[in-house]
């Protein structure tokens, strides 16, 4: 079975704009503005949904940030946002002029900040982009339906992902089975989880003997928990330590 969902709304990636703007200031069509147009003593502030790491993205959006403010004539500043909610807060308060979201970010983002969707990534006929959630099994599980589904182990991805959870869930609501009991759900885990088994079992032993002098620790990195510093909170607080005059 392969079941495949395809988005509402019909975007991968919107391309929103605060509701103080007007949409042609993210128009490449758009003429330059005079120096008095632009918003904020000249700056257009771009939020980008963080989908990937901040050193990848900011490169990549810096470049799409200066042709922007070539077409319309006002310099344009790059945010990489922290998390989804951080960027939706931040159009909110009117720290950002324009933000990129995905499906279920722009809804929030409309919502809460009322952003106004005005441009998309196309696909190779120019219209708005599109992609998939997929339910797929293995051909020897059995299950040939969604409803064969019910009682069986279901991996999402991440709790937070759209396509990955949210829609899946959808999907099998849709379909008569509750996500929360008819299924055994497992989070496969995201970027956050991988990077994180990466750090507790990373093995130093191939670096250099002089840069492993430099960092004066052991051979490997190891799990460790928040619990294993209470001693030191305590510490903190039996001699009355104010942290924040700590340099």
């Amino acid at each position: 079975m392969n079941r495949r969902f395809r988005w509402l709304g019909r975007a991968a990636r919107i391309i929103a704009a605060a509701a103080a703007i007007v949409t042609t200031t993210i128009t490449i069509s758009a003429p330059p503005a005079d120096a008095d147009d632009c918003p904020d003593g000249g700056a257009v502030r771009f939020g980008v949904k963080p989908f990937d790491t901040a050193p990848r993205l900011a490169p990549v959006y810096e470049r799409v940030g200066a042709l922007l403010g070539e077409k319309i004539g006002c310099k344009v500043q790059v945010f990489i946002a922290t998390s989804y909610n951080a960027e939706i807060e931040a159009m909110r308060s009117g720290k950002l002029d324009i933000g990129e979201f995905g499906p279920l970010g722009y809804v929030l983002a409309h919502q809460v900040a009322k952003a106004e969707a005005v441009a998309a990534y196309s696909n190779k006929e120019g219209k708005p982009d599109t992609y998939w959630a997929s339910i797929v099994t293995y051909p020897s599980s059995g299950i040939t339906t969604v409803a064969g589904i019910r009682g069986h182990s279901f991996a999402f991805s991440d709790p937070a992902s759209t396509s990955g959870h949210l829609f899946p869930a959808y999907g099998l609501r849709k379909a008569g089975l509750d996500p929360d009991k008819d299924i055994k759900a497992i989070y496969a885990g995201s970027f956050k989880r991988r990077l994180v088994e990466v750090l507790q079992n990373l093995d130093l032993s191939s670096l250099d003997e002089k840069d492993r002098k430099v960092i004066m620790g052991g051979p490997r990195w190891v799990p460790q928990t928040d619990q294993a510093y209470d001693g030191i909170r305590d510490l903190v607080k039996t001699l009355n330590i104010d942290l924040a005059k700590l340099d």
